[in-house]
């Protein structure tokens, strides 16, 4: 499959202005060859620093999703994270939401590293160079969250949160209040969470 039917078929829709633009890079390399390298070098810059702060939207957006899931009340000496939480369906489909914008989030990231790899390598091919040796990836590109970043801080946390959160609203219909372990692993997860937004 070409890569741009996977990006277009792959994309969020509702994101799809903020991706990468891949077809309109490709134009871009069949320029002349001299005009082509400046003008591919402005437009993969824009295109990055679109990405970026879009990126840089979604990581707030998340942030504040895991903002109503619990307040630290314990410090200091404390051995794990206290919270005070209420375990409901309310909160539970809260977190489902919480996972599928990670999820998106995720995929978001991972296409566009993607594009930028795809992009490069065409324009090494067109040119006959390399372009990170010899003109060099802009700055933005390490600025850019990758999507090992986002499985490993932001959807494995959310995942034992919302695994942890169905297990107590399961546990919890008729009891007072969920068992003090599985308090204590969501806590954790929680704060494992917030650690990854920050």
């Amino acid at each position: 499959m070409k890569f741009a039917k996977r990006l277009q078929d792959e994309s969020y829709v509702e994101w799809c202005s903020h991706y990468l633009d891949y077809k309109m890079m490709k134009k871009v390399l069949k320029h002349e060859h001299d005009e082509a390298i400046s003008i591919f070098c402005d437009t993969l810059q824009g295109q990055l620093l679109k990405v970026l702060t879009f990126m840089s939207g979604q990581q707030q957006a998340i942030k504040d999703d895991i903002a109503p899931l619990g307040q630290e009340l314990c410090g200091g000496d404390a051995p794990a994270p206290c919270i005070t939480l209420v375990v409901d369906e309310d909160t539970d489909g809260h977190c489902i939401k919480l996972v599928e914008h990670i999820q998106r989030f995720h995929q978001f990231a991972l296409l566009n590293h993607m594009a930028i790899r795809k992009i490069i390598k065409k324009f090494d091919k067109r040119f006959h160079m390399d372009f990170s040796r010899t003109i060099g990836l802009p700055s933005t590109t390490r600025q850019l969250v990758n999507e090992r970043d986002v499985y490993a801080w932001l959807l494995d946390p959310a995942q034992h949160v919302l695994r942890l959160m169905h297990a107590m609203v399961q546990l919890g219909h008729g009891a007072p209040r969920p068992p003090d372990r599985p308090l204590r692993q969501l806590g954790f997860w929680i704060a494992e969470l917030r650690a990854g937004a920050e």
